[in-house]
């Protein structure tokens, strides 16, 4: 007889086989791994967004320079804006759709493209002198809310 010193076409097929399968897994590893990646990526924009916004706010609500809050309405002009009237000066906050910007007096904060913010909302209590900010900021693959809350 005769030994034959190559493979069999069963072997070949059945070792062809098993290398796609652990390609599959090893792509399916670095799919998950982007997304892991891109949702970090987002989620740690939008925490460092929303902590700048708070930041500035409350720095504003805080310094003695503008005094105490005397009034916060919708402006007229412009219905995704609110001014917020100090005793000595006055301060807007705007949200824009359509470029998904915050914009808090002459400062700008660019939102990721898919964040969404819906029912957003300033109110002033004056019997109270209770301030309210609510900006909720959410992105549809993550779970969570990050907005604006502030009560002052």
């Amino acid at each position: 007889m005769k030994k034959n010193a190559g493979f069999t076409l069963v072997e070949i097929i059945v070792s062809f086989a098993l290398t796609m399968i652990i390609v599959l897994f090893l792509f399916q590893i670095i799919l998950t791994l982007k997304q892991v990646y891109t949702n970090n990526l987002v989620k740690s924009n939008l925490i460092l967004t929303q902590s700048n916004i708070s930041q500035m706010i409350n720095n504003d609500l805080r310094t003695s320079y503008l005094g105490n809050v005397t009034s916060a309405v919708k402006d007229i002009s412009n219905s995704n804006c609110y001014n917020i009237t100090f005793q000595f000066g006055s301060r807007s906050i705007c949200y824009t759709n359509y470029n998904k910007t915050i914009t808090y007096n002459d400062y700008e904060f660019q939102l990721d493209d898919n964040s969404q913010v819906k029912d957003w909302s300033v109110e002033y209590d004056a019997p109270n002198s209770l301030l309210k900010i609510n900006i909720p900021i959410t992105y549809p693959d993550i779970d969570g809310d990050f907005g604006i809350k502030i009560a002052y």
